[in-house]
């Protein structure tokens, strides 16, 4: 097995993979997921075939998955990315056979780019949100014209004239 090493950038509240493929077809024992800052706290612990949540870090409780262990990829699927999940992220693996030794398959440097400014938010929303009123106003204007015109027509009194 050869160690790989990769930066992924991301966008605040995305869903990103963390590369993570296992060549040897050993079935596998042991996923560990590991942030070289947390200390002894997991990003993902798989084991007994299972994800354990008790040795998990609580910043990644029901936020992380893994990609496809059936396929050889134990990728680490991170959802709603912040910049404080910043960091560089090891993926280690104990597989049966001859080597039963946790060994280290990938290591990603994450970097999760800010939120943009609040100010900058409501800019866009301020031109949208007075648009969008005016368009419901004058649809409305629209359908009640429409019902009121309708109403009418089923009210006013038919003359009758005579055909000659």
């Amino acid at each position: 097995l050869s160690c790989f090493y990769q930066t992924i950038r991301s966008e605040h509240g995305q869903t990103v993979a963390l590369p993570c493929r296992l060549t040897s077809r050993d079935p596998v024992l042991v996923v560990e997921w590991s942030r070289t800052d947390l200390g002894s706290d997991y990003v993902l612990l798989f084991r007994d075939e299972q994800i354990d949540p008790f040795n998990q870090h609580p910043s990644y409780q029901n936020r992380v998955g893994m990609k496809d262990l059936e396929n050889r990829d134990v990728s680490l699927v991170l959802v709603d990315g912040t910049t404080d999940d910043n960091g560089t992220y090891e993926c280690r693996v104990v597989q049966t056979g001859k080597n039963r030794r946790k060994q280290l398959i990938s290591s990603v440097h994450l970097v999760v780019a800010p939120p943009p400014p609040s100010g900058e938010k409501k800019k866009n929303q301020s031109r949208t949100v007075p648009g969008l009123i005016v368009s419901l106003f004058l649809f409305s204007l629209v359908v009640s014209a429409f019902i009121s015109l309708t109403l009418w027509k089923k009210k006013r009194p038919e003359t009758h004239r005579p055909v000659i």
